[in-house]
């Protein structure tokens, strides 16, 4: 989904899958993870200067209230929030960032992805498009 306020995010992907099923062969665990969300930012730098970019806050939330989900970072996740990325001029990149939890997602609504980023002294919000848990 491109933005409107801002040239450098240019969509924002989610995808969400909950797991509820052991997996054949593997003996079950009691406090698995079962709920995970994947988070895909493309950003575009179009000024010929560097830029900064913050990520501030990524959450996934119902399609329908705006509902947060609950969900945490990995602890070997690569990247932290807030994030800094330095773009430099003309540069394109894609970011992800993965979620788990041990609940699952909450009612059987479409969700969405809601990233708040920071460049200069302007904050902006972008969503993905609502999807569906894909659910196993």
């Amino acid at each position: 989904m491109p933005s409107t306020t801002n040239p450098v995010v240019r969509s924002v992907t989610l995808l969400a899958r909950e797991e509820r099923r052991h997996p054949v062969g593997v003996p079950s665990q009691p406090n698995r993870d079962i709920g995970f969300a994947s988070v895909f930012l493309r950003i575009e730098n179009t000024k010929e200067e560097n830029t900064i970019l913050t990520i501030k806050n990524v959450e996934i939330r119902n399609a329908s209230d705006g509902t947060v989900q609950a969900f945490s970072r990995p602890p070997q996740e690569i990247h932290s929030i807030p994030e800094e990325i330095r773009l430099t001029p003309l540069a394109n990149a894609e970011i992800g960032f993965h979620f788990t939890n041990k609940t699952g997602y909450l009612g059987q609504d479409k969700v969405r992805a809601v990233v708040t980023y920071q460049i200069g002294e302007q904050v902006s919000v972008v969503m993905s498009d609502p999807v569906e848990v894909n659910r196993h």
